[in-house]
């Protein structure tokens, strides 16, 4: 059975209470930047776009992540959650286990702010 796709709105406030969540976290850690938004693939919601920003295990299982088209750089969709998760990699869908996907760190896509083209720096 499928999962019912969340609307426009259900996405959109998604999206802005999980900015709010990390401009407070930067503020209490007294980071200025509000480019760090990153979250683990396995923390990512429904219909939110993020870009891996890093990976945190080595040897087999990096290699096979890149063969499967997920490395830094690359924007990925979460579109579906579970044991394993489904993700979005260009027109790809590919299956990555809960434990594998806690290892792969992203950068948020926020409203007005695309992680995959970040605003330069003044």
């Amino acid at each position: 059975m499928s999962q019912p796709r969340p609307n426009a709105l259900e996405v959109k406030a998604g999206l802005i209470d999980l900015a709010a969540m990390a401009y407070s976290t930067s503020t209490m850690i007294g980071n200025k930047s509000s480019q760090n938004h990153e979250i683990a693939l396995d923390r990512l919601k429904l219909g939110q776009c993020a870009v891996v920003r890093r990976v945190d295990s080595d040897g087999e299982e990096v290699q096979r992540l890149k063969m499967l088209g997920l490395c830094v750089g690359r924007r990925v969709e979460l579109i579906r959650v579970g044991d394993p998760l489904i993700i979005r990699i260009f027109s790809s869908k590919i299956g990555i286990s809960a434990s594998l996907a806690s290892q792969v760190w992203l950068e948020l896509c926020l409203p007005g702010h695309c992680a995959l083209h970040p605003a330069a720096e003044p």
